[in-house]
């Protein structure tokens, strides 16, 4: 299955167990490739960064994404567009999902453009991603933000399970009464050397890459686990998020994520110091 193929391809590609919330431990469980991650009432902001490799404006919000990976308050994952490839580069990482996905913020938001680099937070707030000052105070706010739906996520091998509990009232705001749980799986670490384009020569590195990702079901307010087989190309990730968020791509309700505990430790790479901020610096193209 490609990775872009997501609306109708991914929802059929898990299933629902039953109306229990699993019982999932908090631990390794002793196998290489099980990572497990109790849910907790507290709350962890989702930062999406959008940015391309011919973007030259996109180098400082790649740099910031990098430092926001490192924390644990944030769960940082970045999205390569494809829509710039045009410029004289083919973005290596880049798939058409992860444009559409932005375009379907555009659409909700009515703002009739997508923009390199954008920083979306918790599905609601936008924010230009090079631009240090746009972006913390943002971050701050949704700090604030009350405590949402406690996923619980598990991965083994090749299989994931994500446990929502019954929470009718998380979807008082939703415009269907719905919300889609997405799976992402991701990478620590991406670097890229450049050949053409307006980053000609650059090495850049790039935090969480999202590759494929899959819209694992609707959810409507009651307690249930969802299962998925990862893809062949998915099994040695990172780590995988879930993400709960209303309609389709509105306010996040729930996040979590699960990783290698023999690489979630390690410290994230040093941020480039001869990378300057260009605030004012962004590529947008009409939707």
């Amino acid at each position: 299955m490609e990775a872009w193929r997501i609306a109708a391809a991914g929802l059929a590609a898990a299933s629902v167990v039953g109306s229990g919330v699993a019982g999932f431990c908090t631990q390794a469980l002793g196998a290489d490739k099980t990572y497990v991650q109790q849910g907790k009432d507290q709350h962890m902001v989702l930062v999406e960064l959008y940015t391309s490799q011919g973007c030259s404006s996109c180098l400082p919000a790649d740099q910031l994404q990098t430092e926001l990976a490192g924390r644990p308050d944030v769960l940082a994952l970045t999205f390569p567009v494809d829509y710039w490839d045009f410029l004289g580069w083919h973005d290596t990482l880049a798939h058409p999902a992860n444009s559409q996905r932005q375009m379907d913020y555009s659409k909700r938001s009515q703002s009739g453009r997508v923009f390199t680099p954008q920083m979306v937070l918790d599905g609601v707030v936008s924010a230009i991603g090079s631009e240090r000052q746009d972006v913390m105070p943002k971050l701050n706010d949704r700090e604030m933000v009350a405590s949402r739906v406690p996923l619980t996520i598990g991965v083994k091998d090749d299989q994931v399970s994500v446990a929502v509990p019954a929470a009718p009232g998380a979807l008082n705001g939703s415009e269907t009464g719905k919300a889609t749980l997405w799976l992402f799986p991701f990478g620590k670490v991406s670097v890229v050397h450049i050949g053409g384009g307006e980053n000609v020569g650059r090495s850049v590195r790039y935090a969480h890459v999202v590759g494929n990702f899959v819209g694992l079901g609707q959810w409507s307010g009651a307690s249930v686990t969802y299962e998925h087989t990862l893809d062949s190309g998915d099994r040695d990730e990172f780590g995988y998020a879930a993400v709960l968020q209303e309609d389709h791509v509105g306010p996040v309700i729930g996040v979590a994520w699960a990783g290698d505990s023999a690489r979630m430790d390690q410290a994230p790479v040093a941020p480039d110091a001869g990378v300057d901020a260009d605030p004012l610096s962004v590529n947008t193209i009409a939707r």
